[in-house]
């Protein structure tokens, strides 16, 4: 009999390992689910601001985990038990809930529901059990354990790197090139243990990657807002200082291991103050290399540009435009503009420079503004005639033209014009700004006339899935980069769609073609 108890102990053990999971833990499956801890001011449901009391606390076990959705979700659907974790739930019901699910008794109240807890002793290790719902639920069934994890939830891409903490920090700044031998380098904040710039280097197409290089925010002094880009066969990645101080731009020799300190005029600080700018395309045109910037905290857009020749690391390489923007609050006649931000240079059809902008609008996303270059020192635009309808022209896009085919190509955040809403934060509604869970390929001739291409990445659910910021190149036949995700992963949920948890690679291939 020991022989035959020890063997069904040691198969039980080699079911929980083939799925990957640990003897304690419990996998979850369902819609938007979230993995969180029992501790004072942790918020209960994802997305609403009701937090974990004292009667949670000895319900759950302080710090212990709980699978949970939004407040009026069906929440976990299945459960999966390793074989040292018990399967316990709680739904806001005391009727209906099937056999062999018994109450234990245990109660809590969780913004202003009341939540019974329940035990299934019948749960076979490593196999799927089903979740009750019963009918007079109203609110997310909630997971009881020690550990728990979400299964089956997809990536959106190839994911480069993932917050170290979900919900302690986001994954922000993704920026992208190609150096000269053909690898990817790619650059984001927020995904290290450490603050500041973490870059990687893919060999093989974007299939996989791995942390390259030694550049230090504390060193290299350039910590946000940056932008990645090959010049002359050097790579530069140029941006803001710690607290936005200083425009700077550092070199690398090397294909991005090691890199110059931007310090002083001399050696990479550009402009001193405070300025807002983003991963934003360069230009060259006219012999001069250009890029569009913004001060803070009025945020006010201006070009800076340089000679091709120059020393880029001299500021007095670099010449910069007026300011533009007070009076685009009447851009849109009708319709109030917040800002103009994030810039993207380009040459028009006829040569000339343009700042091709976002057009930042709680009330729509769907226009971009064009504003002139004359010489390298003045910026003008017209508020009343130079803003252009373009799909997800309110939210942050690269716009870059096709050197064989010609035409402008960007990849954008449409909106739906619906309005999206729950009982939470968004109670009264999400605004345009927000809704990043489409990101979309589109296309002009003239910088005017925009058109959708392609559905690149997309989820139904807008509250916490964000495709944004998307930075890319043209690869051959291909269209190559990196994209600021915010999605749901085996952690649990982001705080919302903008606060991205991970940096992935995505490739649109024989885009000409679409």
């Amino acid at each position: 009999m020991k022989k035959l108890f020890s063997a069904l102990i040691c198969l039980f053990a080699v079911c929980s390992f083939a799925l990957g999971q640990a003897s304690d833990e419990v996998l979850v499956r369902g819609h938007l689910i979230d993995v969180r801890y029992a501790f004072p001011k942790q918020d209960f449901f994802p997305q609403y601001d009701w937090k974990c009391d004292s009667e949670v606390m000895s319900v759950v076990g302080k710090g212990g985990a709980f699978a949970v959705s939004l407040y009026e979700n069906r929440g976990a659907e299945q459960i999966c038990c390793g074989r040292a974790a018990k399967a316990r739930i709680a739904l806001d019901t005391a009727e209906g809930v099937p056999s062999p699910w018994v109450a234990t008794g245990e109660t809590f109240d969780a913004a202003g529901v009341r939540y019974y807890v329940y035990e299934n002793g019948r749960v076979k290790t490593g196999k799927w059990t089903d979740v009750p719902y019963p009918e007079g639920c109203r609110h997310s069934a909630v997971v009881l354990g020690q550990k728990i994890s979400v299964d089956g939830v997809p990536d959106f891409g190839t994911v480069i790197a993932r917050v170290p903490v979900l919900r302690k920090s986001a994954a922000y700044n993704q920026t992208f090139t190609i150096l000269p031998d053909g690898s990817y380098l790619a650059a984001c904040t927020g995904v290290t243990e450490s603050k500041g710039v973490a870059m990687f280097l893919s060999r093989d197409g974007g299939a996989t990657w791995s942390r390259h290089g030694s550049f230090s925010t504390q060193k290299n002094l350039v910590s946000n807002y940056h932008n990645l880009f090959v010049h002359g066969g050097a790579v530069y990645l140029m941006g803001v200082g710690p607290d936005r101080e200083g425009l700077r731009i550092c070199r690398s020799d090397d294909g991005g291991l090691t890199w110059t300190q931007a310090s002083d005029s001399r050696s990479g600080l550009i402009l001193e103050g405070q300025y807002h700018t983003a991963p934003v395309p360069m230009l060259v045109s006219g012999g001069r290399l250009w890029r569009a910037c913004e001060t803070y905290p009025e945020k006010l857009p201006f070009v800076i540009s340089a000679p091709l020749d120059a020393d880029l690391l001299d500021a007095s390489s670099w010449t910069r435009t007026n300011t533009v923007g007070r009076g685009s609050k009447s851009i849109l006649g009708f319709k109030m503009t917040g800002s103009l931000i994030e810039g993207n240079m380009v040459e028009a059809p006829d040569g000339e420079v343009i700042n091709f902008i976002r057009t930042n609008s709680t009330y729509t996303s769907g226009f971009a503004t064009r504003l002139h270059v004359s010489g390298t020192d003045s910026l003008h635009f017209n508020p009343d005639s130079d803003w252009v309808e373009m799909p997800g022209g309110g939210k942050k896009f690269t716009v870059r033209r096709d050197p064989v085919g010609g035409l402008y190509w960007a990849l954008t955040n449409p909106d739906s014009g619906q309005t999206h809403s729950h009982s939470g934060i968004y109670k009264k509604g999400m605004s345009h700004s927000l809704e990043r869970n489409r990101l979309v390929l589109v296309c002009s001739a003239d910088l005017v006339n925009w058109m959708e291409v392609k559905t690149v990445l997309y989820d139904p659910d807008p509250f916490f899935h964000g495709f944004q910021y998307a930075d890319w190149m043209f690869d051959g036949n291909d269209i190559v980069g990196v994209v600021r995700v915010g999605a749901p992963e085996s952690r649990g949920l982001p705080v919302r769609q903008h606060d991205s948890n991970m940096m992935c690679f995505v490739r649109i291939p024989n885009f000409r073609e679409l």
